[in-house]
């Protein structure tokens, strides 16, 4: 694993469980995203991980688990939420892409 990248498959998932990263750097949109993911019902664990951009720090890495997806919230009304985008991208493996 190269340092600072977030790699697809770099850490076992865990069975019936999804872990979702939310980057933005409005907190107050991440948590009106999470309530209503983690309002519906579904047959699985959903965990739900907050940042402001990437590289996550190092110091967590070890603690937080395989991360299965990964949002990037945009708004519009801003371009300071796009330009974190465009520098966190630098930071994902090319297999997190859909």
């Amino acid at each position: 694993m190269v340092f600072g990248i977030l790699e697809a498959y770099d850490k076992m998932p865990i069975l019936n469980s999804a872990s979702i990263l939310l980057v933005d750097s409005e907190t107050e949109q991440q948590k009106q995203l999470a309530d209503g993911i983690l309002k519906e019902e579904r047959m699985f664990r959903v965990k739900i991980h907050f940042a402001i951009n990437l590289p996550l720090p190092s110091s967590i890495h070890a603690l937080r688990p395989q991360i299965d997806l990964v949002v990037f919230l945009i708004n519009l009304h801003s371009k300071k939420t796009l330009t974190t985008v465009e520098m966190s991208l630098l930071y994902l493996d090319k297999n997190l892409f859909l």
